[in-house]
């Protein structure tokens, strides 16, 4: 039915309306005005309604009420008056009544959506394809009525959580509940049909002759969010009715927020939104610069056209509008130019800059000399931020006068879709001394806001080599006159993301591993400590943040390069400590548990993941002492434990053992708490890593060995009394070295632990721990002994782990909250008492 004919029927008939909400409101208004109302009988709802409600002046009824009133009556006219997200639920819902009462004829429904346009404004006076920017510079500052829509596209695209209940509580203002769900489903709905076949021209956005939005705010924000440039509307004169209609609810301004129950994080991502909104209207885009802004964000774009709009979706929709962002193309290949082109368009604060592929640190650099502003925000281009964070690191720094503000992030694996929060200030509320900042800090230049002023007149710049934040980030925490700390996870950084820097494993142009990778870095640190006058301040603490960094750099690339390579890389890091701190740069081999490692990485020591044995029982290694190595291999979807597995196949570790005769040998029985596997003359361990394992190696006749019996215990017995001897045949001048740590029983805070189930199994274990740790002291003595090495066990050190303070796991642990890991604060406490035992 044209809606000609269908006023010409409410001119002349008595009709009802489905629906008491906003829609059914605006109809109304618009019956009003063309002098229809009196046509109208009653309102119907499909639940049950109070006794004597009206609407309007009318009675309202509900769906079965209606019918037996329609049962007696005439055929009757029934406009549906809701929203178009639950159009066919009613027109379901009045067919099923009409059936049951035997009236299928007696009750025609019809939808009232264009009729209300056509009531309200009339005839629409042109249509027109607009520009996008035009209609949002013509829309109110403090209307927050798009900026609610835009949320829920967000939501709906998987960057905004918060979006879905920003949405809802927004149109539970003027709308219910059941309504305000449905709408927000048909949300996602849009935003998949735009992207697939762009904007239908038969749905234009209807506006009035101002620019202002009649409806199609959902098509406006999703095109909006797509960067589509120019949109179709229909344009109607403008109406008295118009500010009656669309309402203060319905536009929602700040005054509002509290009324709709908006948390403070909410409205923070509301003003966000709406500052990107107008940012990007036409207005906005006429106004004169002011003065200096008061962050200036930097963005080195190379090659990520696939992730920059996301990313630039949330910098330009910071909480905090006084921003200048300076997008840097460092000679992309692909599409970034045209993305960041776009966004100059877009954002009147968006300066773009293109120049030849220098590298990053180049266009880094070059941002820093453009920036205006007071602070420096350096942000990657294939990350994104939480709206609120220039605000709150402004906020912070402006409070407490520091140089440098940092905050946490959330490390985002792009493989599953899983984050991870990672605390940047310190453990477990113990915030770090500017010391172990500059240690432990992560060294990106990203998650933090730091003082152009601290930068430029020291002088500071980013050399051109690889991992060149790490080159001057404790060299920025040295000269701050103070540090402040945002403890939020404000920033989302993308790991694991194909062609990345990590990914490739930095390798040169020409595909080449780097052989000087991180020590041009470290050199250019050390430079940097002298030519500022912090060099003999700081010189032991640089010295634990070199061999600190430069062990994380060998970490991350010892399952990406060759063993040659590797050991190439290895040994040029040993020479150039060698040459700059002298002392400490003792050698070691490891034997235990992942933990173990944590305890270590305190050591003043470079740590070297090709001298660890992780996943493998004592057992295991001694039994593989007499056997030459194994060709058959295991295959994992974790590289570093697929090699750990090999290796205790083919029996490295007396092989790496007599080649490297390193100062320590340090252990602990972590991974004793495996079951084992016998096959023949081999020892297998049952580790995690073990039972993860793709593909394994083919085994005759395992016999599975469980812990605490007689069998898998003699094993051990025979183990523990042959290794001491065998390291010494092997490597005479090696000093073992046992950390004796046991499976913790708690897990918590500093404040609040609780006891980990199974106690009685962790007991248990532990006390066989125990065994084997004094069976080990025994055997360790009697070797010295019989070797005529002076006093019993003099060689030796063994220190009592689970002794020791705050004995327990981290909840927040980033690699699981289980038995066999620690805290970071017993770890390094380790540390420091080994440390003393060793360089006494």
């Amino acid at each position: 039915m044209g809606q000609n004919e269908l006023i010409k029927r409410l001119e002349t008939e008595q009709f009802d309306l489905f629906g008491t909400g906003f829609t059914a409101g605006m109809l109304m208004e618009g019956l009003i005005h063309a002098g229809l109302e009196g046509g109208i009988g009653v309102f119907v709802v499909s639940g049950p309604v109070e006794k004597g409600r009206r609407f309007f002046g009318r009675p309202v009824l509900s769906l079965s009420e209606y019918m037996e009133q329609r049962a007696s009556g005439e055929s009757r006219l029934l406009l549906a008056a809701v929203h178009g997200s639950i159009l066919r639920e009613v027109t379901e819902a009045v067919s099923r009544s009409e059936e049951q009462a035997g009236l299928r004829a007696a009750v025609r429904i019809a939808p009232a959506g264009p009729l209300i346009q056509r009531l309200l404004y009339g005839e629409p006076v042109s249509r027109r394809d607009t520009e996008l920017s035009e209609l949002l510079g013509a829309q109110p500052e403090n209307q927050y009525w798009i900026a609610v829509r835009y949320a829920a596209v967000l939501a709906a695209a998987g960057e905004l959580p918060e979006g879905e209940a920003i949405y809802k509580k927004a149109l539970s203002l003027f709308s219910g509940q059941r309504t305000a769900e449905k709408r927000y489903q048909t949300v996602g709905d849009l935003l998949e049909s735009v992207k697939a076949g762009g904007f239908r021209p038969d749905s234009p956005i209807q506006i009035d002759e101002r620019g202002q939005i009649i409806d199609g705010l959902h098509r406006l924000a999703v095109c909006f969010y797509l960067g589509l440039e120019r949109i179709p509307c229909e344009v109607f004169r403008v109406s008295p009715l118009y500010g009656k209609v669309l309402g203060e609810k319905n536009r929602l301004p700040e005054e509002l927020f509290f009324q709709a129950g908006f948390t403070e994080q909410e409205q923070a991502i509301l003003r966000g939104l709406q500052n990107a909104l107008m940012c990007a209207g036409r207005r906005d885009q006429a106004e004169a610069p002011g003065g200096p802004p008061a962050v200036s964000v930097i963005l080195p774009v190379y090659n990520v056209a696939d992730y920059m709009d996301r990313c630039l979706r949330t910098v330009t929709a910071q909480s905090f509008r006084d921003l200048e962002i300076l997008l840097i193309n460092d000679g992309s290949r692909d599409s970034s130019g045209e993305h960041c082109r776009f966004w100059a368009r877009r954002d009147r604060r968006v300066r773009f800059t293109e120049t030849e592929n220098r590298g990053v640190s180049p266009a880094r650099n070059l941002g820093v000399r453009m920036a205006r502003g007071t602070y420096l925000m350096f942000v990657d281009p294939d990350d994104w931020l939480d709206l609120r964070m220039a605000e709150k690191l402004f906020r912070a720094a402006e409070r407490s006068g520091a140089d440098f503000t940092e905050c946490d992030l959330w490390r985002y694996d792009n493989r599953s879709g899983k984050k991870i929060h990672r605390h940047l200030s310190g453990v477990m509320g113990v915030p770090w001394t500017r010391e172990e900042h500059m240690v432990y800090g992560a060294t990106a230049t990203y998650k933090s806001l730091v003082r152009r002023s601290l930068w430029v007149d020291n002088g500071i710049h980013l050399p051109e080599c690889s991992f060149e934040s790490p080159a001057v980030y404790s060299l920025v925490l040295g000269l701050a006159n103070r540090i402040e700390s945002v403890p939020e996870p404000l920033y989302y950084y993308r790991r694991y993301r194909e062609n990345s820097l990590i990914e490739t494993g930095y390798a040169g142009k020409d595909g080449r591993p780097d052989p000087r990778l991180g020590i041009d870095a470290m050199e250019f640190l050390v430079a940097e400590y002298r030519r500022t006058g912090i060099y003999d301040r700081y010189r032991d603490i640089l010295e634990r943040v070199v061999k600190y960094r430069l062990s994380d750099i060998l970490a991350m690339q010892y399952h990406r390069r060759t063993e040659a390579e590797f050991s190439a890389l290895a040994g040029a890091y040993r020479a150039f400590l060698a040459e700059r701190f002298p002392e400490r740069n003792e050698r070691y081999l490891v034997l235990g548990g992942y933990n173990l490692n944590r305890v270590l990485l305190h050591l003043p020591l470079l740590q070297d993941p090709s001298l660890r044995f992780n996943f493998s029982s004592l057992a295991a290694v001694v039994s593989a002492f007499d056997r030459a190595g194994d060709t058959e291999s295991f295959t994992h979807r974790n590289r570093y434990r697929e090699m750990m597995l090999n290796r205790e196949r083919q029996g490295a570790f007396w092989r790496i053992l007599k080649e490297v005769r390193p100062e320590f040998l340090f252990l602990d029985f972590m991974e004793e708490r495996f079951a084992l596997l016998r096959d023949g003359d081999r020892i297998v361990t049952e580790s995690d890593a073990f039972l993860g394992a793709e593909g394994r190696p083919a085994m005759e006749k395992p016999e599975r060995l469980e812990r605490g019996t007689a069998e898998c215990e003699a094993v051990m017995a025979d183990a523990i009394r042959r290794f001491p001897a065998l390291v010494r045949q092997v490597s005479p001048g090696t000093r073992i070295v046992v950390i004796e740590s046991e499976l913790s029983l708690s897990v918590g805070s500093l404040e609040h632990l609780e006891p980990f189930p199974d106690q009685e199994e962790l007991q248990s274990t532990n006390q066989r721990l125990r065994g084997y740790y004094r069976l080990l002291e025994k055997s360790v003595s009697d070797t010295e002994q019989a070797a005529g090495g002076g006093c019993a066990n003099s060689g030796a050190l063994f220190l009592k782990a689970a002794e020791r303070p705050f004995y327990f796991t981290d909840r927040d642990y980033e690699y699981g909250a289980v038995p066999s890991h620690l805290n970071e604060l017993v770890n390094r406490d380790l540390a420091e008492a080994l440390a003393g035992e060793l360089w006494k």
